[in-house]
């Protein structure tokens, strides 16, 4: 791999990884949201401002869209591991040829 190749890897790697790291404080933020999303309804449900069954509908909403959150969030973890050490590999392998 010439210096040219590993120098634009390097940039496209780098880029890929800014783009990534401020999605997990996204999906903490959209956790957030949930649970408090959660309370509400449970305190619309105690206080029969909704009906059971939609209560029930909106809590089973909600803890669909966690989990999908929870397995996106997963995948961004996993994409960015491998590109941080692809970065550190490249790197290090442009070093020993230095």
């Amino acid at each position: 791999m010439s210096f040219r190749e590993a120098y634009n890897d390097l940039l496209q790697l780098n880029y890929i990884e800014g783009r990534l790291a401020p999605i997990p404080h996204i999906f903490s933020a959209q956790r957030h949201l949930i649970e408090r999303l959660e309370s509400l309804n449970e305190q619309f449900k105690k206080q029969n401002h909704v009906h059971e069954h939609e209560a029930a509908q909106v809590a089973q909403h909600l803890h669909n869209l966690r989990a999908r959150i929870d397995a996106y969030d997963g995948n961004v973890d996993f994409i960015l591991r491998k590109v941080r050490s692809t970065i550190q590999l490249v790197g290090s392998s442009r070093n020993r040829n230095n």
